[in-house]
């Protein structure tokens, strides 16, 4: 089973995502994100990873999720890659810092375009000592 699921929007589409904490939900969000744009072709042993390093800061959680997805889209156009991993090395409410290791377009299938990251139905909340967010992107 995956860590995430897809929901059904109307001209965009989202991801519904539970954590035991919000860490791993933001780790979570990520791998979701970039599932929803592209498989890999096969196997990704020898591809070579390029890092990334992200140092984002936001005045709340919410505006934090945002900014974290929409700049790693933003450094995935830009340098023609794909994210596959992630580490998180420093996370609060208001910041977070992570390492993000991408691999070249060419090593994937694309399955769709994702213009951007939107506000629109989107949260994060805690139930049962969980985490939860839906998150709806823009294609």
């Amino acid at each position: 089973m995956q860590d995430y699921e897809w929901i059904d929007h109307t001209g965009d589409m989202g991801i519904r995502i539970v954590a035991p904490d919000v860490k791993t939900l933001f780790f979570k969000a990520a791998q979701g994100m970039f599932s929803v744009m592209a498989e890999p072709k096969g196997p990704l042993i020898d591809a070579l990873r390029r890092k990334h390093t992200f140092n984002l800061q936001e005045q709340d959680l919410d505006s934090l999720m945002i900014l974290w997805l929409s700049e790693l889209l933003s450094v995935s156009e830009c340098e023609h890659l794909f994210f596959v991993d992630f580490e998180i090395t420093h996370f609060s409410f208001t910041e977070i810092c992570a390492v993000a290791w991408g691999i070249e377009r060419q090593h994937f299938h694309y399955l769709r375009e994702v213009k951007a990251v939107t506000y629109h139905d989107f949260h994060v909340d805690q139930k049962n000592g969980e985490y939860r967010a839906e998150i709806i992107f823009d294609l």
